[in-house]
């Protein structure tokens, strides 16, 4: 916003700087000006005015203009149709105080209707078409920026930041792998990096490794598109990164990618989902040939299937046995809905449907509400897996408040930040197991019956002394009160007579009296909490329900913002160590980082696919993988054609043009 100086206000009322009509102005420029004002406004659908702004923005440069007009046109349709609800929401708001006398209305000045609208008598406001004058002085005026206005600025300068990103990896960044570090998969296309980090994730499981590696393959690929062309291409891969010697792997020209059909990431995308339907198709197909050629562990019909389980519904009547509601069917993800703002115990979709309380939005306590739903009516309905799999996959879904950039250091929005989505690194299914219902349900019961009791003791201290303290809010509790008031008959209070001094004692002892007993009880409530807290706590460490223990595997996260160094994943590797793979860079972080990576989480991203794999036992885990002959022979002759590579430039490393060239002469 701009004020102009008193000092050339004066030039407002000069006659030859009133405001030009459009045929003034289109004669007052210059014919080239003009031509191709005309000609950007006819191939934008835009205004004459509008077109000649954007010519004078871009200093004449007729593309980007035609760039700037056709992209803000949707933008500004949408912005326009969001600000005249927000308009529409505020005269409802202020219709009483804006209601004129009775027999009329008050006159309204209208600045966002057409010229057509108005009356011919009627100022109308409009961007000016006239040259600056050289005298007008402009003065800034300050202006505290809205909480919208800083997001706005902020994500346009972390898209800024991110939008353009270096294609080329640089040579010191191709070096020897060591110490175990996972191989980077690498997408020759940015849009399909998404991909890649589905195919890493996968491979960092075990059992993924175990039982693709037992699939039979031909030592060529197969020369038609299909399934067999993308598994042929996955099992490769999946030598090379395991074998591999080279610390990132080029998929060239996308050979592995676009034999899988992988479609390319757009703007409007959603990473979730477009991870899904790849993990989807690639699982597809993986536990297709699996079933055919019967490789589930040992070979073994009745074996857990790699990844899909069987699931069912079940219907709890007020009395009598559980009855099942559908056949049984098979999955292999389940999607899991982060609400942080949703009410507790009421299901959203029905008032009569019931759900356990909700504290946090840990993984477990989500997917128990997905799971299982309590009706008011005394029944229940339970989703329950009939038999597990080998690897389940959660797909977290976020529905995030919108945060204030200027209080995001504050104690209680970053609180609300951190309780967006929060995982385990090891969960138990068997809550959620068939043959598990009735033990599940009584503990569930239980979990209610302690939470309600949690809850009234919560509510008993926050009453009497308060949930934080004199600063949690706008009064004082009553301990805080009582301390005040002996405070003052102690010390402030007039005592110019002996009967004062009497009457100020006495009331200052009765005062400590009920001190006293406000601060036993709120002594006994917290030992009471905190007692309940532990045993809510412990309530699931039941050893019949410790059965089938699934650690976390992989964690593949979105930062919200555009670009592939904007998706990244975290893999558990044999010897419990985690890495975070960005694009071609991988590093070794804390488990800890891991668990509470927020990075995503204000904007609607972060955390969106979570793969668990059954605990192995320690001879399982230590079980030998062996790839077909053929895909190892090739690996080993990429290794040595690399290292003899790297011994000619020892201080440079070998190009990207190099890795990619060597990829395409060992590549069928």
């Amino acid at each position: 916003m701009v004020r102009l100086t008193p000092e050339a206000s004066f030039w407002q009322d000069d006659p030859d700087t009133r405001t030009l009509s459009t045929r003034d102005a289109k004669e007052w420029m210059t014919n080239k000006e003009r031509e191709e004002g005309q000609t950007l406004a006819d191939f934008t659908g835009t205004t004459f005015d509008q077109a000649i702004q954007a010519l004078r923005k871009f200093g004449g440069d007729m593309d980007k203009a035609a760039n700037s007009l056709l992209t803000s046109a949707t933008e500004e349709a949408s912005d326009r149709q969001k600000d005249e609800e927000k308009l529409a929401d505020l005269r409802r708001e202020l219709a009483p105080m804006l209601a004129g006398p009775r027999g009329g209305s008050p006159p309204v000045i209208d600045l966002t209707g057409e010229d057509d609208e108005l009356p011919a008598d009627s100022t109308r406001f409009r961007a000016t078409t006239r040259s600056p004058h050289p005298e007008w002085q402009m003065v800034p005026v300050n202006r505290a920026k809205s909480e919208d206005d800083q997001l706005k600025e902020v994500m346009q300068a972390s898209l800024n930041d991110f939008a353009a990103e270096d294609e080329v990896v640089p040579p010191s960044e191709i070096v020897l792998r060591e110490g175990g570090r996972p191989i980077a998969l690498r997408a020759a296309t940015a849009s399909k990096a998404y991909a890649a980090l589905v195919i890493t994730a996968l491979f960092s499981i075990p059992q993924v490794r175990q039982r693709c590696a037992q699939l039979q393959m031909p030592d060529v690929p197969p020369t038609s598109n299909g399934p067999d062309l993308a598994l042929w291409h996955l099992l490769q891969t999946f030598t090379t990164l395991d074998l591999g010697k080279m610390s990132i792997h080029f998929d060239h020209e996308d050979i592995l990618l676009n034999a899988w059909e992988t479609v390319p990431l757009t703007q409007s995308d959603s990473v979730r989902d477009m991870s899904k339907f790849f993990l989807d198709q690639v699982v597809r197909i993986i536990q297709t040939a699996l079933d055919a050629q019967q490789v589930e562990a040992n070979n073994t019909p009745i074996a857990p299937k790699l990844f899909h389980f069987s699931h069912t519904k079940y219907r709890i009547p007020p009395s009598g046995p559980p009855m099942p509601l559908h056949s049984p069917s098979f999955s292999h993800i389940v999607s899991i809905h982060i609400e942080p703002h949703s009410s507790a115990g009421v299901d959203s979709t029905s008032e009569t449907r019931l759900t356990p309380p909700i504290s946090t939005n840990d993984l477990l306590t989500r997917l128990s509400q997905t799971l299982n739903t309590y009706c008011s009516d005394g029944s229940s309905e339970h989703q329950l897996i009939q038999r597990p799999s080998e690897v389940v996959t959660f797909e977290i879904n976020f529905s995030s408040p919108r945060t204030s950039l200027s209080n995001a250091s504050m104690n209680e929005d970053t609180a609300t930040i951190t309780q967006l989505c929060t995982f385990p690194k090891t969960i138990h299914l068997d809550q959620f197991l068939e043959g598990n219902l009735d033990l599940a349900n009584e503990t569930r019961e239980e979990a209610r019956r302690i939470g309600r009791e949690l809850a009234r003791r919560v509510a008993r201290r926050a009453e009497v002394g308060g949930a934080g303290g004199a600063g949690a809010g706008e009064t004082q509790s009553p301990l805080e009160t009582l301390r005040s008031a002996i405070h003052y008959y102690e010390n402030v209070a007039k005592c110019d007579s002996p009967e004062r001094v009497a009457v100020s004692r006495s009331v200052a002892t009765k005062l400590k009296y009920i001190l006293k007993r406000l601060e036993t009880e709120v002594g006994d409530l917290d030992k009471q909490i905190a007692a309940l807290q532990a045993e809510l706590d412990g309530l699931w460490e039941n050893p019949e329900l410790m059965l089938h223990p699934y650690d976390l595997r992989a964690v593949l996260v979105h930062t919200g913002l555009p670009g592939r160094k904007q998706i990244y994943s975290y893999v558990r590797d044999a010897k419990d160590m985690w890495w975070k793979s960005v694009d071609y860079s991988v590093i070794e972080v804390p488990e800890e980082l891991v668990l509470t990576d927020l990075a995503g989480q204000h904007l609607g991203a972060g955390p969106y696919l979570l793969m668990y794999s059954r605990r192995q036992s320690e001879s399982e885990g230590k079980e030998p993988v062996q790839w077909p002959a053929g895909f190892v022979a090739r690996t080993e002759e990429i290794n040595k054609t690399w290292l003899s590579a790297l011994e000619k430039q020892p201080a440079t490393g070998v190009g990207e043009g190099e890795s990619d060239a060597m990829a395409m002469d060992l590549s069928p």
